[in-house]
């Protein structure tokens, strides 16, 4: 048999390079989310707090026992079609508790907005790097102690709310997703002449299942 000459097997390398390139292209995954979902967190448990109050002021910080919250909400991916990077953008409620260590609760609900990039690395797994901010009511609760009487609160807070997920198709229009972000938030509470701040900046983690509304980018419907 013939064999090709070195100049001969080396043009033959662009044919090779460019064919892979196009298989690739071919085969990317797009990046296509909508839809709407349930997530569990895991929200930051150290805050430090500043009450004011009859011409006295006093500050500290402390730990929460637990700090627990649920998000509905739904995410929009903006890609035309063949991306598979691309513009996202979510809106959705959450709730949450906290337990103080000492005693007493703290109950918040809060509004949702977010905005970041979306990368289909395979057609089951995406990533996804968002900013998001918030904004709720707040309502603390104390059955108070031999050092003070009980008391109820009520306020608001913002939030800022950076985070990093990965999505995994589960089939069936479902998903899967793990997320790691952190939480910054301010909650402003009032209880007749005592103001009480709490702030706060943690880690947070979640877990979320989701299902899609549609398989087709926004321009394809």
């Amino acid at each position: 048999p013939r064999t090709p000459s070195p100049d001969s097997a080396w043009s033959m390398h662009p044919r090779l390079i460019l064919c892979l390139v196009c298989s690739a292209c071919a085969s990317a995954a797009d990046l296509v989310s909508r839809e709407l979902g349930v997530t569990l967190e895991a929200e930051p448990t150290e805050f430090s707090w500043h009450i004011e109050g009859d011409g006295a002021s006093f500050s500290g910080d402390d730990v929460l026992s637990n700090h627990v919250g649920v998000v509905l909400g739904g995410r929009c991916s903006l890609s035309s079609p063949g991306n598979s990077v691309g513009l996202m953008v979510g809106a959705g409620i959450a709730a949450g508790k906290a337990r103080f260590e000492t005693s007493g609760d703290l109950w918040w609900g809060e509004g949702r907005l977010s905005a970041g990039v979306g990368w289909a690395m395979t057609h089951r797994l995406t990533l996804v790097a968002e900013a998001g901010i918030a904004a709720g009511f707040d309502r603390m609760t104390s059955p108070g102690t031999t050092s003070y009487a009980a008391f109820t609160a009520n306020g608001a807070h913002g939030a800022v709310l950076p985070a990093v997920s990965a999505y995994w198709d589960l089939g069936s229009s479902s998903r899967l997703s793990l997320s790691a972000g952190w939480r910054f938030s301010q909650h402003r509470l009032t209880d007749h002449d005592i103001d009480i701040t709490l702030d706060q900046s943690g880690p947070t983690f979640s877990l979320g299942y989701s299902l899609a509304l549609s398989d087709l980018p926004p321009s394809l419907e």
